[in-house]
């Protein structure tokens, strides 16, 4: 030390105050807490490629979803058959469901993807059966 200086006491702040100040700093450099969060946005539902197969034949579904927000997605699935079919979809809640036609003509089955707030526009695939 310089024999013409003073020693300064060291600075001395209350915890308190000096957390706030960091916490004030912090938030000054990652923009000043105004985060906002994004929009959930709606999952997308993929009912998967047409299939033409013979009656009796078990058809398995390929359905996938995709979600921007990489939320968890549930699955639902419905089936259109022709008139006097008692063919049902077996699981409809998961993402490969299967059925058995029992008439020949056209199936189309829906998918529809929901992330926990919001829907899927509709995905359809048809299934000829011969």
């Amino acid at each position: 030390m310089h024999p013409h200086t003073a020693a300064s006491p060291p600075l001395s702040l209350p915890l308190s105050l000096l957390l706030s100040l960091i916490l004030s700093l912090s938030l000054c450099g990652c923009g000043g807490g105004d985060y906002v969060p994004q929009a959930n946005r709606a999952p997308v539902a993929m009912a998967g490629p047409a299939q033409a197969v013979a009656v009796g034949t078990s058809v398995k579904l390929n359905g996938s979803a995709t979600d921007a927000d990489q939320d968890l997605v549930g699955y639902t699935w419905t089936l259109s058959k022709p008139a006097g079919s008692a063919a049902a979809l077996l699981n409809y809640h998961v993402a490969s469901p299967t059925f058995n036609p029992d008439l020949p003509g056209v199936y189309v089955a829906t998918l529809i993807v929901n992330d926990g707030q919001l829907d899927s526009l509709p995905s359809t695939v048809m299934i000829t059966v011969h």
